[in-house]
């Protein structure tokens, strides 16, 4: 007799991570950037994990260079597919921070967690508020 074959059922997968804006990004390459020109000067080597982060955020930075981002129209508005943090979603709202967190980790709103902070698609805050108004 054959056994059925084994179903796999795909995990979720959490994401651990930090999410800077280009303006940060570019001022943290630029930090790494002294600081490699400051190690240079006394003839120290820096690790190799500096060099590939400085790497890293200049390159990721040098592909936006001349192009600023768009500003929003006003304060609330974002573009349809972007994710905001739990102070932008409860400004969208009108309530806290924590308000929005306990909406997430009871399911009420619709994120996903990265590097331990709620990442909410905004178009899910949007369905949120036209729910409450």
């Amino acid at each position: 007799m054959t056994e059925p074959p084994l179903t796999v059922r795909a995990q979720p997968r959490l994401v651990a991570g930090l999410l800077l804006d280009t303006a940060d990004a570019r001022f943290l390459a630029a930090c790494l950037e002294q600081l490699l020109r400051l190690l240079a000067e006394r003839r120290l080597q820096p690790t190799p994990r500096v060099r590939a982060l400085a790497r890293l955020l200049t390159s990721a930075t040098d592909s936006g260079r001349g192009t600023p981002e768009p500003a929003p129209a006003d304060d609330l508005s974002v573009s349809s597919h972007e994710l905001v943090d739990t102070v932008t979603a409860a400004r969208i709202l009108g309530c806290t921070p924590e308000n929005v967190r306990s909406l997430c980790r009871r399911g009420r709103l619709d994120a996903q967690q990265a590097g331990g902070r709620w990442l909410i698609p905004v178009t899910a805050v949007h369905e949120r508020r036209g729910m409450t108004a």
